[in-house]
């Protein structure tokens, strides 16, 4: 069948179209609602005798060939196409596949002699035909498959809109889903963050921001089993602000807090980054220094002890000074042990005449 190449171009941008998953468009309906029927025939008393007998009911178009039949079906929506099979140029089967590209709901029906029966039949196979009558047609059984066809014709169109409708509440759902899916991740995110942060909240001292008691008694305790499971060194620091309950009696507790504060600053600014520096209670600081022995530990200590001195205060001219006791772990060593060590060095210290450090191991403390 030989279409107009304008045709032609459409149509195979309709298949591509189509190909893709693109639905047909839409094209306008009748003014008064009615269903409208395309009738293609190359003899006029044809149409017109078919747009006679069934224009009550439907809007009757009509077309002499296939390439104005296409072009009726390009700007009008038709539900039923009603096309002979022998026409010039081509048959009605021919056309009616073509139009399954611009007009693939509409339902369509061949007039045929019984001469073209076998073509018909494999029109109907292909899927192209819904119906056939053949010539002469009794008007009752045209109006009967009419019917029928416009019949199919809705049933098509209302699956399609449900078929819409449920592909558009997928969509719908799939986007709700992703938003929640999306405000749980940045729920969870923002528990998880907050989880940290308490975490972190729960380890440090709330006036010095140094790891507090609580923590370094768990640290301490995991350096120990270490220590004891690879031998690895470990020494501790106690370190002790020299009369402090003079600052905070003579300049209030404010001051205190600023000592308190910036004793820990200089404390932390000596430290390593393996060494873990903490607010052991009251005025007292405690050091651990994993991977470290007692030479390196008494080091560390004087270097601490000078920064307390270069601690600016504004309240005094004398400078904060603190006493240090330093031990390290040896075998058979227990956290209590290991602290009750260090704390006997800083009591020597203080009774030394304090601002310094002392030393303390094993053997001095069985001597």
């Amino acid at each position: 069948m030989t279409l107009n190449p304008a045709f032609a171009a459409k149509l195979e941008q309709r298949k591509v179209g189509r190909r893709a998953g693109g639905a047909p468009p839409e094209r306008p309906l009748t003014p008064d609602r009615r269903p409208r029927v395309l009738v293609v025939d190359d003899e006029p008393e044809i149409t017109r005798s078919v747009a006679e007998l069934v224009e009550r009911d439907y809007e009757v178009l009509t077309a002499g060939s296939a390439d104005e039949a296409l072009a009726l079906l390009e700007s009008n929506s038709v539900a039923v196409i009603l096309t002979d099979q022998r026409m010039p140029g081509g048959t009605g089967a021919e056309l009616l596949s073509r139009s399954l590209d611009i007009a693939p709901e509409t339902t369509r029906i061949l007039f045929t002699g019984y001469s073209d029966i076998t073509a018909v039949i494999d029109a109907v196979n292909e899927g192209q035909v819904y119906h056939y009558l053949t010539k002469p047609w009794r008007p009752e059984e045209l109006k009967v498959v009419l019917s029928q066809g416009l019949e199919r014709y809705q049933l098509v169109r209302e699956n399609r809109r449900l078929l819409d409708e449920l592909t558009q509440a997928n969509e719908d759902l799939e986007i709700r889903v992703q938003e929640r899916t999306l405000r749980l991740r940045e729920q969870n995110k923002a528990l998880r963050e907050a989880r940290e942060r308490i975490e972190q909240l729960s380890r440090r001292d709330s006036l010095t921001g140094l790891t507090n008691r609580r923590w370094l008694d768990e640290v301490l305790r995991l350096e120990v089993e270490r220590s004891k499971r690879y031998g690895a060194p470990l020494s501790l620091i106690m370190a002790d602000l020299d009369h402090f309950k003079a600052v905070n009696d003579s300049f209030g507790h404010a001051a205190g807090d600023q000592v308190l504060k910036a004793a820990a600053e200089a404390l932390q600014g000596a430290a390593r980054m393996t060494d873990v520096v903490g607010r052991y209670g009251g005025e007292e600081f405690l050091v651990l220094l994993p991977n470290t022995g007692l030479e390196q530990a008494l080091v560390l200590a004087e270097r601490m002890r000078a920064g307390l001195r270069q601690m600016p205060v504004t309240f005094r001219p004398e400078p904060v000074t603190g006493s240090f006791g330093v031990t390290q772990w040896v075998h058979g060593d227990t956290v209590a042990s290991l602290a009750d060590r260090a704390d006997e060095a800083l009591y020597e210290a203080k009774r030394e005449g304090r601002d310094r450090v002392v030393g303390h191991d094993k053997e001095q403390s069985d001597d």
